[in-house]
């Protein structure tokens, strides 16, 4: 928890101290998930901090985990082996992601691709759309063009059965920066804005901001200079937006743990109150007890 709470912060050299902190203890427990759960974040810090090769190295532990998991026989019960998949499938995606960042195309897809398997077979669909469009980026980071469409557009295919207006809006954005590649620049534009509109109602600030440089980027291309302006600008808000959210949510946890330690003094303070009565009463009932010993029955 603390370390969660140092790396919604930005603290992210303590947050990895806490994680670590946790693994170490996890020696002594047989507690595979809550492991896994502790790799993800640390992976997720490492690739916070631009150190993607650390955060594939603890998502290779945690694909490691899932496989003895799956290895354990437990197939006859449907759930667990549904977790166990849903574990290793975003280990996989999560790999893919990291190598992204990395722009090592052809290692991204083929994780993404691992996990797309796992969960086709688990039809566990917002993974599979998730990886259809991790999948998209990576291709058309590579150039190839056709099939980042086809990747785009089978994800939005499947978008309109289980609705996450998040991969939406990537799915548009790509589908339209593929456009734009083929020299389809007005409909490719027109998806990018659809894609934008859509983070735009949703508040989804991190993925407007990059929608945003990446239309500024190709409207600049095509000799639109004000709106291109425009979207940098809007792009530069959503920024200072994300960091002043950051700082607000610190700012909030701090407080509310303020309060919670003041409430606990209080309460401590109530007991010791409390105890120092009892104990002046106790002196009081022994007191008299005393002093009904010494002095004479009454007649």
């Amino acid at each position: 928890h603390n370390g969660m709470i140092h790396n919604t912060r930005g603290e992210y050299d303590q947050g990895l101290s806490n994680f670590f902190q946790v693994l170490s203890l996890l020696k002594m427990m047989d507690d595979p998930f809550l492991k896994a759960k502790v790799n993800n974040s640390i992976a997720l810090i490492a690739g916070g901090l631009g150190d993607y090769e650390k955060g594939v190295e603890y998502c290779l532990k945690n694909v490691e985990i899932g496989t003895q998991l799956i290895e354990k026989k437990k197939a006859d019960i449907k759930e667990v082996k549904r977790i166990e998949n849903y574990l290793l499938a975003e280990c996989y995606k999560l790999w893919a992601s990291m190598y992204n960042h990395m722009k090592e195309s052809d290692e991204a897809i083929e994780y993404a691709s691992k996990s797309r398997a796992i969960v086709q077979e688990s039809k566990i669909m917002v993974l599979v759309c998730a990886n259809k469009v991790l999948i998209g980026r990576a291709l058309l980071d590579k150039g190839d063009f056709d099939k980042a469409t086809e990747y785009y557009n089978s994800a939005l295919q499947d978008l309109q059965a289980s609705p996450n207006v998040k991969l939406q809006a990537r799915a548009l954005a790509g589908l339209g920066a593929c456009y734009t590649k083929q020299g389809n620049s007005e409909e490719g534009i027109k998806l990018m804005e659809q894609g934008l509109g859509i983070t735009r109602e949703k508040q989804l600030l991190e993925d407007g901001k990059d929608i945003a440089i990446e239309l500024s980027q190709i409207q600049a291309a095509n000799g639109n200079k004000d709106i291109a302006y425009d979207l940098l600008l809007e792009a530069r808000e959503l920024e200072r937006q994300i960091k002043h959210g950051k700082t607000t949510k610190a700012l909030q946890e701090r407080e509310s743990s303020q309060i919670i330690e003041h409430k606990e003094k209080e309460i401590e303070l109530l007991h010791a109150i409390e105890q120092k009565h009892i104990e002046i009463q106790d002196s009081i009932n022994y007191a008299q007890r005393i002093q009904a010993a010494f002095l004479p029955e009454e007649q």
